[in-house]
């Protein structure tokens, strides 16, 4: 599937760009760091804004509890230590994983993977200024990377990926939903043939293709293959303006 195929070029490391994200970073921001300096004025600017817009965010009121009136049931001490461990586990991880079996490596990092998220969904719940700090640091930490990219640091890679990875989930989860769901099948089927193949716009395209092609090879006998595939077309018009209609059908009893 694509999810598969996602996490394995995220977590590939040969094969080129298209095989793995790592190779595929280092070649789209290799040009950062020997830009001359005068470009890369630019990109100090860039980072300024970032690093305002953070402290902005930071200060504002905008999710802003009082701790004193409603006391967490987990203190945020106690959680914001366990995220750093978790991710001081999994950097760790990473520098060991060759020495280690394949099923030990796999369940460890499912296990870092479920206590972070255990974690930060923890801290955004019990204190709701999490969610004003972390839109902070994303900037903050944005425009870290971007200096860091200029001076080709190899750490800000982690952040980059991470952010990859959480972008990349973002998209795929309510993709999972509506594929459980089907509902997008049933609306995709019926846009499909009820604009295209329902109004015989293709059918008529074809059939007026076989027309001309009988025509011009004169009285001789009609190809086939064509014949065949005009056959087959037909009977799935048939069959998918019948489902249109018990869509539609179904649909109004509902109803």
């Amino acid at each position: 599937s694509d999810y598969v195929k996602f996490i394995s070029w995220m977590r590939g490391s040969s094969g080129g760009a298209a095989r793995s994200w790592s190779i595929w970073w280092n070649e789209e921001n290799a040009h950062y760091r020997k830009m001359p300096f005068a470009s890369k004025i630019w990109f100090f600017i860039k980072s300024a804004l970032f690093l305002t817009i953070a402290e902005g965010i930071a200060r504002s009121d905008l999710l802003e509890a009082d701790t004193t009136l409603n006391q967490p049931k987990i203190g945020v001490t106690f959680v914001v230590c366990a995220i750093v461990v978790l991710f001081a586990l999994w950097w760790l991880l990473e520098r060991v994983e060759h020495m280690m079996p394949y099923p030990v490596r796999r369940t460890i990092g499912i296990l870092i993977a479920v206590g972070l998220t255990v974690s930060v969904v923890t801290a955004l719940v019990e204190d709701s200024n999490f969610i004003r700090y972390g839109l902070a640091a994303y900037y903050g930490i944005g425009a870290m990377c971007q200096i860091g990219l200029l001076y080709g640091s190899k750490f800000v890679k982690n952040f980059y990926f991470v952010h990859d990875l959480v972008c990349g989930h973002i998209i795929f989860i309510p993709l999972f939903v509506l594929a459980i769901l089907q509902v997008p099948h049933y609306i995709q089927t019926w846009l499909l043939y009820h604009n295209a193949l329902s109004s015989d716009v293709v059918v008529s395209n074809i059939l007026r293709y076989a027309r001309k092609s009988q025509e011009s090879g004169g009285a001789s006998a009609p190809n086939e293959d064509l014949v065949e595939q005009i056959s087959e077309l037909r009977k799935v018009v048939q069959k998918q303006e019948q489902m249109i209609e018990n869509l539609g059908g179904g649909g109004g009893r509902s109803s």
